[in-house]
């Protein structure tokens, strides 16, 4: 009897696993930097103390991320999405050549808005009730520690967290205050 209960656990719960995977996944026409943002949040957090993106480089990503597909049972979609986070995270400022869903560079977004869809903030961070739950929720940072406070984060993520496992993108001062002044406009009073 234990056998057979080990047995049906033992094939049940990949199954159900893989289930969950392929329902929650996004289809390949919709899967942006923010997926795969929101991907490696939910994946790679699992059995990882996750890495900032720039611990290692684009060409080392392209070696883990094959790896890690096959272990995270990844699609092929979310796993090209997670490599679009990665590239928007490794990007230089004034190179980028990463495009999102819509086939613009990341860097020609010029709203707030644009960029913080672009470089997929809500993959790990809350606004509101939205997001992931990576890092802290950027409503209530804004609330608590002002404009000038999260201007500086996004420009420097280890500031007062040296382990800060959020990527240093390649943001100008205007674009972070751009970013900051969306997050601003979309938060109920």
């Amino acid at each position: 009897m234990i056998k057979k209960k080990r047995f049906t656990f033992t094939v049940a719960y990949p199954l159900v696993v893989m289930l969950a995977l392929l329902s929650s996944s996004a289809s390949a026409e919709s899967l942006s930097v923010a997926d795969g943002a929101r991907i490696y949040n939910d994946n790679c957090s699992r059995c990882h103390n996750p890495k900032p993106a720039e611990h290692y480089t684009a060409r080392e990503w392209s070696v883990i991320m094959p790896h890690m597909r096959d272990r995270a049972h990844l699609t092929r979609q979310e796993t090209d999405a997670v490599e679009l986070f990665l590239a928007a995270a490794l990007t230089t400022a004034g190179g980028a050549t990463v495009a999102n869903q819509d086939g613009l560079s990341v860097r020609q977004a010029t709203s707030g808005e644009d960029l913080f869809s672009n470089y997929g903030c809500i993959g790990c961070h809350k606004v509101e009730e939205d997001g992931g739950n990576q890092g802290p929720r950027l409503d209530v940072t804004l609330n608590r520690k002002g404009t000038e406070f999260m201007v500086e984060k996004i420009l420097n993520p280890a500031l007062g967290n040296p382990s800060s496992t959020m990527p240093k993108f390649p943001l100008t001062e205007v674009e972070a205050r751009s970013i900051v002044e969306y997050i601003r406009s979309v938060v109920k009073s």
